[in-house]
């Protein structure tokens, strides 16, 4: 089955053959001695094919399309210098085949890791804090409703689990699960903040 996957007995053949380092079902990892003695080989004007048959390769086994894939990838690195080296470490494709390394790709992905990885960590923080929420309202035996009681109290503890959550971004979804609006809660807040703003004067001025 030169074209498809390997079978067992295939698959251990090849491994037997020192310039393979691995092997799975439907592709093969070949040592950087063989890359570049095929490419030594190549830019001397031999064949792809005869290049593995001399270096123990059953070309039936691999098939033309494997071997002529194996060289443009060898070729691409040779000519842009990365043959065998850091930058030249093969991938397995989707395919099963292999692939050269492509450092913009691997960055990309890298950006991606790490925006899903905040996204993640901000899902986390609104979850903790909508916990705590809940908790606390348990706490002061209050109890969310249409009639949109207590709603001074339930602003004091969302700005409260805001600050202890250090998630300023949990406000909207704290009010959205308190069923306020957040011009509400806002409004709530800014009277606090006066009313907090006239007892330090009264006190700064008693203590004149």
């Amino acid at each position: 089955m030169g074209r498809g996957r390997f079978t067992e007995e295939e698959m251990d053949r090849l491994l037997q053959n020192p310039y393979v380092t691995d092997v799975n079902r439907t592709s093969i990892s070949y040592s950087r001695e063989f890359k570049q003695l095929f490419m030594g080989e190549y830019t001397a004007g031999r064949r792809p094919v005869q290049i593995f048959r001399d270096a123990g390769f059953d070309i039936d086994m691999l098939g033309s399309k494997r071997i002529e894939r194996a060289c443009a990838r060898w070729k691409e690195s040779y000519e842009s210098g990365t043959l065998g080296s850091r930058e030249a470490v093969l991938h397995k494709g989707k395919d099963g085949e292999e692939q050269a390394y492509d450092p913009e790709q691997t960055q990309s992905n890298k950006r991606k890791l790490v925006d899903q990885c905040r996204e993640q960590e901000k899902t986390i923080r609104m979850l903790r804090a909508e916990v705590e929420f809940f908790r606390e309202l348990c706490r002061r035996g209050i109890q969310l409703s249409p009639e949109g009681r207590d709603h001074e109290v339930i602003c004091q503890i969302i700005s409260d689990v805001a600050e202890k959550e250090e998630c300023r971004n949990c406000v909207t979804h704290l009010c959205e699960t308190a069923g306020i609006s957040r011009s509400l809660y806002y409004q709530n807040k800014r009277r606090r903040e006066r009313g907090a703003q006239r007892m330090t004067d009264n006190h700064g001025d008693s203590g004149e």
